[in-house]
């Protein structure tokens, strides 16, 4: 897996270069696209700009062959809802 912060346009060349990768979650370009995409057997994906939202992957990983056997990915907005405060995550932060 690869964290980047490239461009999205960079993230498909280095899934074309490096076929050490299976997944690639980038930055920079600040794209949202609607779902992750695959260049050259490589998941890529970006979860747009700030913090509105973020992405998940809930990915199945064959360990026989060491690889993705699938994966779903979405963007899971910031909310009171889907986020809730932690008090003692506050405290922590605040010290």
């Amino acid at each position: 897996m690869a964290l980047t912060h490239i461009g999205s346009k960079y993230d498909r060349e280095l899934a074309d270069e490096a076929s050490e990768y299976d997944l690639i979650i980038g930055g920079h370009s600040h794209t949202l696209p609607e779902h992750a995409v695959e260049e050259n057997g490589v998941v890529i994906a970006q979860a747009g700009t700030g913090t509105d939202q973020i992405g998940r992957f809930d990915i199945i990983v064959d360990t026989d062959n060491n690889c993705i056997d699938s994966y779903t990915w979405h963007t899971v907005p910031i909310t009171a809802e889907t986020c809730p405060r932690n008090p003692a995550m506050e405290q922590v932060l605040h010290r």
